[in-house]
């Protein structure tokens, strides 16, 4: 009896060890399921896993990073903060990545561990630099650039589609100044050299004007003229008068 009591115990003793040596565990659900369904794998507190190295998968027996989740189908990542019941999800279904939230909660980038960069909020407005942004692009504390292919000019679009007909407007950056485009056609040019133009794209004059002027205020009639009052370029409207 003592011996079949030793052998026992040093059976046991050696199981032990070999499964303390073994390096790698693997566990094994069967289809069918011997009891009808498959088995939760549950662990409590931390859980390492890939400790020495290696890709963890997910739904992939060929992980090709750090951690590979695949599906035949849409797969998503949710992360969940149940004290605030704030929830996120990456997702990605047949031909789009999306990342944000699913709940009622702002979407923010940061970098450097500097918090809101960038933000978006559930209205649907960007903030850069701004956290509380109330337009669709709000930009704080910093400047917007845009640049052409190759280093050329860049420009702004805006897009008027309301009323009964649709309205592009151009900020056009040019080698010679700045320019605004309105359906096609450069109705107001800056150059370079501080000219503005009218009507043309190479104003020579501080105001170059190619086509009528008209001009509001004061007490335009018929037969007045615009008359200098004093040095300094003031005028206002009054009659000709001609020298006997």
């Amino acid at each position: 009896m003592r011996r079949m009591e030793a052998g026992v115990i040093a059976g046991l003793i050696l199981g032990f060890a070999v499964a303390t040596l073994a390096e790698v565990v693997t566990v094994t659900t069967y289809y069918p399921s011997p009891r009808g369904v498959y088995e939760n794998l549950r662990t409590t507190g931390q859980t390492t896993l890939a400790e020495q190295g290696g890709n963890v998968g997910v739904g992939t027996a060929s992980p090709t990073s750090l951690l590979h989740l695949s599906k035949a189908g849409p797969a998503d990542l949710t992360l969940a903060n149940s004290a605030n019941a704030v929830t996120g999800r990456i997702f990605v279904d047949s031909g789009t990545m999306r990342l944000g939230t699913t709940t009622n909660h702002n979407l923010s980038f940061t970098t450097n561990n500097i918090g809101d960069r960038l933000i978006i909020t559930t209205a649907g407005n960007v903030g850069i630099g701004e956290t509380g942004p109330n337009q669709r692009l709000h930009v704080t504390a910093g400047n917007i650039k845009t640049e052409g292919v190759g280093g050329a000019g860049g420009e702004v679009h805006i897009y008027n589609t309301a009323g009964a007909g649709a309205v592009l407007t151009k900020l056009l950056s040019k080698s010679t100044g700045f320019g605004v485009d309105v359906s096609g056609t450069e109705r107001l040019t800056v150059s370079t050299g501080g000219n503005v133009g009218i009507g043309t794209t190479s104003p020579t004059q501080a105001l170059d004007v190619n086509g009528a002027v008209r001009i509001q205020g004061g007490s335009p009639a018929a037969g007045k003229v615009l008359k200098a009052v004093d040095g300094s370029g003031t005028a206002t409207w009054d009659y000709a008068t001609y020298a006997p």
